[in-house]
């Protein structure tokens, strides 16, 4: 089978109950005399970063993440009532085997999409062998195959770094991800046997103006990439490092998006009736900006000023209008900002409230439509675990 292997799931159970005030409840066991025991978590006592979110095609939401003392990827599937959800969980890779021979240290940058055939496709970080590895779920047995998706390129690569999955028009997996050792990024494509990985952006390098105090920096892209395939074509936002630039691609070509300064971290976008929307960290100002337009012709304003402001968010979108969730670093809160009125491009029109700040709460935001609402969900870095809401 060549790099790929086959994993049987590994099952658990619990619930999160989803509000704007609580994080995490767990369903126990009762004992003989009646008393609830706390249930476990599912794997370890830090479970949920790199969290990625989707939906099946019956609804029910699914989440792959990195369980940090297993060093293994983890997967939910969930089944909903009301704003709470029941998950059942597997063990994907990483985790040790019957005979307690641990595979590797597996699951940061996890990606996670599904086929309406219910075929669940994962991407992750090889953090020992330092390469992009993916797994493959069955629709109907829960069996998951896995492999390696990409080396990266030279003699010693550093690739798998910001996975981002997506589907092409034949529902074929694409991965773009960044290789670190190198300073490019890479996209892997499924030819139905196997991925074959090549180099999608070299970046360009950085040179000081004569008399600055600023040095020459090496070419550094595609760190932070987010894939979205729409009506067959690749649409990509990721971050120039080495220029402090937001990049985005559409096909083959490649676009400056802003350059204002060092931004385009954390960038989340969606392509709307042949308008692109996407929201990004400021690096060098800690703040929430917002680019709406195509290649060539972008309207970008300031959403949020806080100081620390603007990683980890997550596009959707409510009756037509931009709402984003993101973190805010001087608090460790997560927030919502939204277009009161308007259609988002001028800056008076955002509005930001706190959603949730019990703890430190909003790395890894993910939100998704089930049946009809809005869900977020995230890794609570105080909790160590999954929070999960329906968002207002």
């Amino acid at each position: 089978m060549g790099y790929r292997q086959l994993l049987l799931p590994l099952f658990y159970g619990i619930v999160l109950y989803g509000c704007s005030e609580q994080n995490v409840a767990k369903t126990g066991t009762v004992d003989e005399e009646g008393v609830e025991e706390p249930a476990p978590a599912p794997f370890s006592t830090d479970w949920g970063q790199w969290l990625s979110m989707a939906v099946m095609p019956d609804d029910r939401p699914i989440i792959t993440f990195y369980d940090r003392d297993q060093g293994g990827i983890g997967f939910g599937i969930g089944t909903m009532s009301g704003d709470s959800v029941t998950w059942s969980f597997e063990g994907v890779d990483g985790y040790p085997d019957s005979s307690g021979l641990d595979a590797g240290d597996r699951g940061l940058y996890t990606s996670v999409v599904a086929t309406t055939d219910g075929t669940v496709w994962t991407s992750f970080y090889d953090k020992g062998a330092k390469n992009l590895r993916y797994a493959k779920r069955h629709p109907t047995l829960g069996a998951w195959s896995a492999g390696i998706a990409d080396l990266g390129e030279g003699s010693s690569p550093n690739a798998g770094w910001f996975s981002s999955i997506a589907l092409d028009g034949e529902e074929n997996p694409v991965i773009a991800h960044h290789d670190h050792a190198k300073g490019t990024l890479r996209v892997a494509r499924w030819n139905g046997i196997n991925f074959v990985g090549s180099v999608f952006d070299r970046g360009d390098a950085f040179t000081a103006d004569t008399g600055t105090e600023e040095e020459d920096v090496e070419a550094n892209v595609g760190q932070f990439v987010q894939l979205h395939i729409v009506d067959g074509v690749e649409y990509m936002a990721y971050y120039d490092a080495a220029n402090g630039d937001l990049k985005f691609a559409v096909g083959s070509d490649i676009h400056v998006v802003d350059a204002e300064g060092d931004v385009g971290t954390w960038p989340d976008f969606q392509v709307r009736d042949g308008v692109i929307h996407i929201m990004y960290q400021d690096k060098g100002n800690q703040t929430l900006k917002y680019a709406k337009g195509t290649p060539g012709d972008w309207t970008i304003t300031v959403v949020d000023k806080a100081p620390y402001t603007g990683a980890d968010t997550a596009l959707y979108f409510d009756a037509g209008k931009p709402k984003v969730v993101y973190f805010e670093g001087r608090s460790n809160d997560m927030k919502k900002a939204w277009v009161e009125s308007g259609d988002g491009t001028e800056v008076t029109n955002w509005q930001s409230n706190v959603i949730a700040s019990e703890g430190a709460v909003g790395f890894h935001n993910e939100v998704a439509t089930i049946g009809g609402k809005q869900f977020v969900a995230c890794y609570d870095f105080t909790a160590r675990n999954v929070y999960f809401a329906e968002l207002d």
